[in-house]
């Protein structure tokens, strides 16, 4: 086997362009990861599940896997219970599912969508497509574009509640409600009025 030098010596434009390429995809690689490495999954459901998750790095725990979004027969071999990524990923992975390029037989609980500031949170028509790919529940968790939790759903799907210690963030159409929920959690995001409501 040829020596970098070697290489170099021989075929210097693959060789500066393979070593390009692989320095590209580390530098790419470490800066997606948000700070100290992963974050926390917090699935709504109390269960023991098999999860795949997208978009981002979560910390080790039994049953949940990061994947990579070209993993597609990994992610079949896994079979999930439940799927956490951010909108596009899912809209992705329900396409491919239907048209039989992956199976997700045993699919069965809440998909967990992430959301950014960046994203915005999800619409109704968004729900409403996921609904139409899966035919399961959706749960959605507002987070920084580094993984930091802001808010998550409302168990009874009345809303984001504020994670303890965190704001509205500014740029989303939606506002702090000026009430409590009844589920006792706390104040929540509602959408705000738009002039077309």
């Amino acid at each position: 086997m040829a020596t970098p030098i070697e290489r170099l010596v021989v075929d210097p434009v693959t060789s500066v362009f393979e070593w390009a390429e692989s320095l590209y995809h580390a530098v790419l690689w470490r800066w997606k990861q948000p700070p100290e490495g992963r974050i926390d999954l917090q699935y709504p459901l109390n269960t023991e599940l098999r999860i795949a998750v997208f978009g981002f790095s979560v910390r080790p725990q039994p049953g949940v896997r990061n994947f990579a979004a070209t993993e597609l027969k990994e992610l079949e071999n896994f079979q999930p219970q439940a799927l956490a990524a951010p909108l596009l990923e899912l809209r992705r992975i329900g396409a491919a599912r239907r048209s039989g390029e992956v199976m997700l037989k045993n699919l069965t609980h809440p998909l967990l969508v992430f959301s950014t500031p960046e994203t915005g949170l999800l619409r109704e028509e968004d729900r409403e497509d996921l609904w139409n790919l899966f035919e399961l529940p959706v749960y959605e968790q507002l987070r920084t574009g580094g993984g930091e939790l802001i808010a998550q759903s409302c168990e009874a799907q009345e809303g984001l509640h504020l994670e303890p210690g965190t704001g509205a963030p500014q740029g989303l159409e939606w506002k702090l409600a000026d009430n409590s929920c009844a589920c006792g959690r706390g104040r929540l995001l509602s959408r705000a009025a738009t002039a077309g409501d």
